[in-house]
């Protein structure tokens, strides 16, 4: 939501609740000296931002929230290593330098194949990444995140299974949307010591589920795709789970007394 105060816009978010000022080319000057008198916590900077890089901002050390919803032209941000309250960076823009910062806790923007998440993000926690083109590459960064709890993958077009996962220390929430071509949750078990919540809204070629019957500590598991689901029978071999969600897909069999242990159960086809 956009609400205006003291002639300058800003946007409130809904994870970290920090406000961001608006930023474009035509007034950088007149919001950085707002900034600098009001020690403004949070920016987004918006598409008729036409400057390659956001060195600027190093002028404001107290950052925690950066938004940049703008692809046209920045090539260079390397100065959020820089930033040491650096808390949320989300966009639509491209990850393509090393991260760092061991503030960081959420991140969310397109993956490029030149971008690389450090061991030192030791506090990251959530990670929300749309467009990844190297799952396997991806994936050996996130195994040496020793706090991240929450990831979603949006949009991808290269993977037929789920064998490019690998298994993270503390990761309790996935979420797998838009991977268009995934026709089998094979690999998904890695996460099983671990895994609580996950949303599967993609994979409309998934035909058997049964994979899911390994993660014995999910809590929530949330089906969105179309296409038809062979059976809920895996579902008896999970006796944590809580909440079931199927929104979409046939059931083959149309059976769902396997589900009757489920305190709560959701099912539209």
């Amino acid at each position: 939501m956009i609400v205006e105060k003291d002639g300058f816009k800003f946007f409130q978010g809904d994870v970290d609740q920090t406000d961001c000022i608006l930023i474009n080319d035509d007034n950088i000057t007149s919001v950085s000296n707002y900034i600098l008198a009001h020690k403004i916590r949070g920016i987004m900077l918006m598409g008729r931002y036409s400057r390659d890089d956001i060195n600027f901002i190093e002028e404001f050390p107290w950052l925690e929230t950066i938004i940049i919803q703008t692809t046209n032209y920045l090539k260079d941000i390397t100065v959020l290593n820089r930033l040491p309250h650096l808390q949320s960076l989300w966009g639509d823009f491209c990850l393509n330098c090393k991260l760092e910062n061991s503030s960081i806790k959420y991140i969310g923007g397109d993956w490029s194949k030149n971008g690389f998440i450090s061991d030192k993000c030791i506090n990251l926690q959530y990670i929300s990444i749309t467009k990844c083109k190297d799952f396997p590459l991806f994936f050996t960064q996130l195994i040496n995140l020793p706090n991240l709890n929450h990831l979603s993958i949006i949009k991808g077009t290269l993977v037929k299974d789920c064998t490019f996962i690998k298994p993270m220390r503390k990761l309790e929430y996935l979420d797998l949307s838009y991977l268009i071509k995934l026709e089998s949750l094979n690999g998904i078990e890695v996460l099983a010591p671990t895994l609580r919540y996950l949303d599967l809204d993609t994979g409309s070629k998934i035909y058997d589920h049964s994979h899911l019957k390994t993660l014995k500590k999910l809590e929530v598991l949330r089906i969105t795709h179309k296409g038809i689901i062979k059976s809920l029978d895996f579902i008896q071999e999970m006796p944590m789970l809580k909440e079931l969600v199927v929104v979409g897909p046939k059931l083959e069999d149309n059976n769902l007394s396997y589900c009757n242990h489920i305190p709560t159960v959701r099912i539209w086809r």
